[in-house]
């Protein structure tokens, strides 16, 4: 698996974490639930604390991107 397959299965797991059981149910080892191993989170990002907020910026950035289109036609 290539590091940034990696990286993306892991944002991907907390993106679903954070809307599921949202912030308390972040940890590194209910992201290596997803399928990776658990000390690749703290390779990636250097703790779990580091991993929520990138997380949080791809979510948002991908609802803007899908939203864009709407809002420049409503300008």
């Amino acid at each position: 698996m290539a590091a940034s397959e990696t990286r993306q299965r892991l944002l991907a797991a907390t993106i679903d974490l954070l809307a599921g059981p949202g912030i308390t149910g972040v940890s590194a080892r209910a992201v290596a639930a997803a399928g990776v191993d658990q000390a690749l989170a703290l390779y990636h990002f250097a703790s779990v604390p580091a991993l929520v907020p990138e997380a949080t910026r791809l979510s948002t950035q991908r609802g803007v991107d899908y939203n864009r289109p709407a809002l420049e036609s409503a300008s």
